[in-house]
């Protein structure tokens, strides 16, 4: 579980000044560069998320995921979610209850600024957990 919860380390967007060389290039790294951070609290705010699992009882299956975040931006712009794993393991995406497209690069997961509003906004990410973090036994699992 903790991987699991390390996988949406919820982060959030670039802004209109991702012209800026040095800001792409920071992108371009997996994890958060200080850039990202300022940006993300310079235009987010009122970030909240719910984490819900759907654990089988046979331990052979997948445990499923879905990580429900919403948040207001000051600004209409991108914003970038962090994804710990593999692409493979998004089953869908939602941006604003609407099947949303997205570009998957480095663990990050970019919403196009044209998906999103000023103001309110909610993101569902609907999603495959890996195994090899899960801990899972007949008796818990974490």
């Amino acid at each position: 579980m903790k991987k699991i919860l390390f996988l949406f380390l919820i982060a959030f967007a670039f802004a209109s000044c991702c012209n800026n060389t040095h800001l792409q290039e920071s992108l371009k790294e997996a994890g958060v560069s200080k850039e990202l951070a300022d940006l993300r609290k310079a235009y987010l705010e009122d970030i909240r998320y719910n984490l819900h699992f759907s654990i089988p009882s046979d331990k052979g299956e997948t445990v499923k995921g879905r990580s429900e975040i919403s948040f207001k931006t000051t600004k209409n712009i991108p914003v970038i979610l962090d994804f710990r794993a593999d692409l493979k393991q998004i089953d869908s995406l939602f941006v604003n209850g609407e099947k949303a497209e997205y570009i998957f690069e480095n663990e990050h997961i970019i919403l196009s600024e044209k998906q999103l509003e000023k103001g309110e906004n909610s993101v569902a990410v609907h999603f495959s957990a890996a195994d090899q973090s899960l801990n899972r036994r007949e008796e818990f699992l974490y």
